[in-house]
């Protein structure tokens, strides 16, 4: 009996959450609406574990105890969420994704700018410019003996060796048909770029590109590159004076256009780390849309951000009392705007409703399971140790809030959010002394 009752407290809770992602898919509400709702609910979570849990847990275990779980539990959850985003599962948080997708701009900036230095075509465009091309880098591979492309090709795009090697071949007018007829002129290594003069004019080929090894190349496109070159006037500006120059000569020494190669890079790493466009985060976020670890980590990270809530629910129930009727609502009232917030913005990143129903109506039963395992092992417990485990789960939930809602809510609803945090945590603390 007291299981099916856990495992009702456990979906009710939980419920919010379906509840939430109709109301986010469906109705999509302001975001400053959703933000003061969110700013209520974290004003309530944060009064319930002052009041219900990290309370209880000291009147049971003593400060040092309750510190270590507390510690420990914010820890945990903060690993495995970043292991977690970095598959992907950032995608279930509008709160991290422009974060997340900045840094991770800056770390395929770090590997990616050092090649695209190496060409002189873009090492002559304004660097802080070009590192917008940045997220539009593709990685592709290719097989011994493929052909990359063919002479009398369109010039599509413009390719970055970054391991094994390229033969390039020409056939006269006469042989174009005849490919026993191919004369090798250049041998390509990794950190050689060819195909270069495809981003300016989309000229055909004049030569043939074959992979002599198995090749890793990073390839930007014509159609990317001339995106960029629309949204930005200086950098149209500097492609008409390429064009009108067609590379045709530099008055560097090598070792000056070396020091001129890193002064560039440097540059447009530092421009990198600070500056993310809308275009640029869509490519991003895309990349990690269409990846097969992606949905996994998505529900993974969404049931991270349940666990502990459930399992205190389950635990708080014995025959002796009942889970504290403030802690019910407080953990309703902040699942319903993390969801609003989540599906919409799943929904914005070409998730199906069908599936974003899915993963949050899943999560509603998977709720009542995890009440349910919480009560079967922690409410007959140990004193000692159902105040560790409430300390943990405490210490969970607050890097919750503050890793996905506070910041998320500050971010769209601004000064509003601070009354709002306030409301929610003086009505919380009404139901848990007062009523």
């Amino acid at each position: 009996m007291l299981e099916l009752t856990a495992f009702g407290y456990g979906v009710i809770t939980a419920s919010a959450l379906l509840i939430g992602a109709v109301v986010g898919i469906y109705l999509r509400p302001q975001e400053r609406v959703v933000a003061v709702v969110m700013a209520f609910g974290s004003g309530t979570l944060i009064s319930a574990l002052a009041f219900d849990l990290i309370e209880e847990a000291y009147h049971k275990s003593g400060f040092w105890a309750l510190a270590a779980g507390f510690v420990l539990g914010a820890l945990m959850f903060t690993a495995f969420n970043h292991w977690l985003d970095k598959r992907g599962g950032y995608l279930r948080k509008p709160s991290t994704q422009r974060h997340f997708v900045l840094k991770k701009k800056q770390e395929l900036a770090s590997e990616i700018l050092g090649e695209l230095s190496k060409v002189h075509i873009l090492r002559s465009l304004p660097p802080e410019e070009v590192q917008g091309l940045v997220p539009f880098v593709e990685s592709i591979h290719y097989k011994k003996g493929k052909r990359i492309f063919e002479q009398g090709d369109k010039g599509d795009a413009l390719y970055l060796m970054r391991s094994g090697q390229i033969n390039i071949t020409v056939r006269s007018k006469s042989q174009v048909l005849d490919e026993a007829a191919e004369t090798s002129v250049a041998t390509l290594d990794p950190g050689d770029s060819f195909g270069e003069m495809a981003l300016l004019t989309g000229e055909v080929r004049s030569a043939s590109a074959i992979a002599l090894t198995d090749v890793d190349l990073w390839r930007i496109t014509k159609q990317n590159f001339d995106h960029l070159i629309a949204s930005s006037p200086s950098l149209t500006l500097a492609v008409s004076r390429l064009l009108a120059l067609r590379l045709s000569t530099t008055t560097l020494q090598r070792a000056e256009a070396e020091k001129d190669r890193m002064r560039w890079q440097e540059a447009a790493l530092a421009n990198a780390s600070v500056n993310i466009t809308p275009l640029e985060e869509r490519a991003l976020v895309e990349r990690d849309v269409g990846s097969k670890s992606a949905p996994l980590a998505i529900f993974l990270g969404v049931v991270l951000d349940g666990l502990p809530e459930s399992l205190v629910i389950g635990a708080g129930i014995s025959a002796e009392k009942s889970i504290e009727f403030s802690f019910i609502v407080a953990v309703f009232i902040s699942n319903l705007p993390e969801a609003m917030s989540s599906a919409a913005g799943m929904q914005r990143n070409a998730y199906s409703t069908k599936k974003i129903l899915g993963l949050w109506g899943s999560l509603v039963l998977l709720s009542g399971i995890v009440a349910v395992i919480g009560n079967i092992f922690l409410s007959s417990a140990p004193v000692f140790v159902l105040a560790i485990a409430e300390s943990i789960a405490a210490g969970a939930i607050l890097a919750m809030l503050a890793d996905t809602m506070m910041p998320e809510a500050y971010e769209h609803g601004g000064p509003y959010v601070a009354m709002a945090t306030v409301a929610g945590f003086l009505i919380a603390f009404f139901f848990n002394r007062l009523l």
